[in-house]
Formats: structure tokens, C-alpha cells, sequence
């Protein structure tokens, strides 16, 4: 019953959402040494859409789903167990994870527990976002370019 939920839920992603987790699914069994270096995302993928079809699939590939999923938007499974409405990943919430998830600050990691500067950062987020950001798509990345080449000049 569960994993049917599952499979629906994912059968109900687009074509890049199932990527994005396959290849975080590979990361994850990567890491564990599960896999080889040499394994291509692509195989991962592969075995995903089998599981999505309702084909077997091993044990260290479900868990490694698991793992991607919760990675890709925490509590997407839990949700999908329960019966509770999926949200597109495409939340800012995700959005900033997946844009942030490479970034390390040494000055940013000093203050992550202070809640008046989180405040502050997703306040001055929010008011450049909406500074930059017009109708003409190209007018708003010239304008986040140019900001980002003042900002960057310190």
C-alpha cells in the first residue's frame, strides 16, 4: 500500500524532478559505497522509473530513494505515506536549498544559530529579490548580474 503511494506520487513528477532525485539517489549510494565511481546517474534514473512502473527494485536502491527524497523536499515521503497533498518542488523554500546546497561561508557558518540574523538575511533576501525583478526577463538578469559584480567588489 505504501509504496504504491509512493510510486503514484512519483509518477505524478516531471521528467527533471525524477533526474534531480536519481541523482542525488546516486550520490547518496555513492557515498555509502554501494555503488561504483564509474556508475552513471542515468543508470540510477533507469532503475527508478522500473520502480515507478511497479518493476522490483533492490533494497539499497528504495533506501537511497528514501534518503534523495527527503533531501529533495524534506517530508515528501511522510506526506505521501499519510495521504497529505505534495507541493511542487519548485517552492523558494527548495529553490534556495537546491541554489545554497554548495555554498560554504566561513563567515555565514559563524552565525547560523543566531535567529535575529537569519531574520535579517531572508528580510534583505526578499527586498533584493524584489528590488531586481521585473516583467522583462532579461532586464532582471542584467540588474541581478550588475548587482552581483557591485556586491563582489569589497
Amino acid at each position: 500500500m505504501y509504496l504504491k503511494k509512493l510510486r503514484s506520487a512519483l509518477g505524478q513528477l516531471s521528467e527533471k524532478e525524477i533526474n534531480d532525485i536519481a541523482k542525488i539517489a546516486r550520490d547518496h549510494l555513492h557515498k555509502q559505497g554501494l555503488i561504483e565511481d564509474s556508475t552513471r546517474a542515468a543508470h540510477v534514473t533507469n532503475f527508478l522509473k522500473k520502480f515507478i512502473e511497479e518493476n522490483k527494485t533492490s533494497g539499497k536502491y528504495l533506501e537511497a530513494y528514501f534518503e534523495a527524497l527527503e533531501e529533495w523536499e524534506p517530508g515528501f515521503v511522510n506526506k505521501v505515506f499519510f495521504g497529505e497533498k505534495i507541493r511542487s518542488s519548485r517552492t523558494w523554500r527548495n529553490v534556495l536549498i537546491k541554489i545554497t546546497n554548495d555554498i560554504s561561508s566561513g563567515e555565514l557558518e559563524k552565525h547560523k544559530e543566531n535567529d535575529i540574523i537569519l531574520r535579517e538575511l531572508k528580510v534583505l533576501f526578499v527586498t533584493i529579490v524584489e528590488s531586481c525583478i521585473t516583467d522583462d526577463e532579461e532586464e532582471t538578469i542584467q540588474t541581478l548580474r550588475s548587482l552581483n559584480k557591485v556586491l563582489n567588489k569589497h
